[in-house]
């Protein structure tokens, strides 16, 4: 499975929204698409993502990530903050490339570690990075997105 079948166009967001820089992040996408939810919509954003130590990466990027029995299928949200948040990433960049890993318990190990394998090939691409900053609305960010493989 390629990364497209793990995410949708309604899984991104290149606008505003909320995240908190620990993992939460709200108008992620996953309220508005039943891919990855069972039931209550605040129960996974609010109650699965808490990660132990930072998952802000570096190269202004953070992969917060959960699993939980309220998640159908594995999903990939992916949200771009332009002015950045403090998510005690490693290089001390503030998140601007979000990636929001949400996983059923039973697929908990298999699907996040090739997930995290797909994006930490692809997101060394200086250019890719860039690119994934510079577009406006949904459509484009998710073309590119398409191309992790």
């Amino acid at each position: 499975m390629g990364f497209g079948s793990y995410t949708s166009g309604k899984l991104v967001q290149t606008g505003a929204y909320r995240c908190d820089g620990q993992g939460g992040l709200s108008e992620s996408g996953f309220g508005s698409s039943d891919r990855a939810r069972n039931s209550s919509n605040d129960y996974a954003i609010d109650n699965t993502l808490h990660p132990e130590g930072t998952t802000g990466m570096s190269m202004h990027i953070a992969i917060p990530h959960g699993k939980s029995a309220a998640f159908k299928k594995t999903a990939v949200a992916f949200g771009i903050q332009r002015d950045g948040v403090d998510w005690n990433s490693m290089d001390g960049t503030y998140a601007k490339l979000i990636f929001l890993i949400a996983v059923p318990e039973e697929q908990a190990g298999n699907d996040h570690l090739k997930i995290l394998q797909m994006l930490s090939r692809r997101l060394r691409d200086d250019n890719f990075r860039e690119q994934l900053l510079q577009v406006k609305s949904t459509d484009p960010a998710y073309d590119l997105l398409q191309t992790i493989e």
